[in-house]
């Protein structure tokens, strides 16, 4: 047998008491930084300083490019997907495909007969005349970039509320709104006509 050194015992006790006062400062810390990390995951707060336009100062002779639809610094949902880190959409072969179709058939429908009424009309409103070609072309960049939009909303009602009983309608309703404020955008930035 051993003899017992209380000496020995006592010092072993305090290291032992030691080591159990670190592991529960370090158990603490590790819950407080969880916490911090979960509220900064969830905040994503964004700050976009004023952005300024002067088209009217730009001679355009030959007008390229894509027609970005629905982006807008108060369209909070838009910008995020452009996030550097932010969470990837699943892709349009993903998500579920019957819905999908619907939606794309009925935007595509709105884009080949409806549209053109609310092209015209945004037209009357900040009072600048496009031929049908520049109206053509409108409509056709905004087809380029309807299935990523379409397939957005559909993952954000899948996270958010997956059993709402009126996907099809919502997202409809999204699309359309973000395509006539693109219009809007597009036509109320363009420069001055003369005369």
């Amino acid at each position: 047998m051993y003899p017992f050194d209380p000496y020995v015992i006592q010092k072993i006790y305090k290291q032992l008491q030691f080591i159990q006062r670190n592991l529960e400062n370090l158990n603490e810390r590790l819950t407080d930084l969880e916490v911090e990390l979960n509220d900064i995951r969830n905040e994503k707060q964004m700050y976009i300083d004023r952005i300024e336009y002067k088209f009217d100062q730009l001679k355009v002779e030959r007008l390229e490019g894509t027609l970005n639809i629905g982006l807008t610094p108060q369209d909070r949902e838009a910008i995020e997907q452009y996030v550097v880190g932010g969470n990837e959409d699943k892709d349009v072969n993903e998500v579920n495909q019957e819905l999908f179709s619907r939606v794309q058939q009925q935007i595509f429908a709105y884009l080949q007969d409806d549209v053109f009424e609310n092209v015209k009309e945004v037209e009357e409103k900040y009072n600048y005349r496009l031929d049908d070609p520049y109206r053509r072309f409108i409509i056709e960049d905004i087809k380029r970039q309807i299935d990523k939009r379409i397939t957005m909303y559909i993952n954000n009602l899948e996270r958010k509320d997956p059993k709402h009983p009126e996907k099809e309608k919502v997202v409809i309703e999204k699309v359309r709104n973000d395509i006539h404020k693109a219009i809007e955008e597009f036509i109320k930035h363009l420069p001055k006509q003369e005369g």
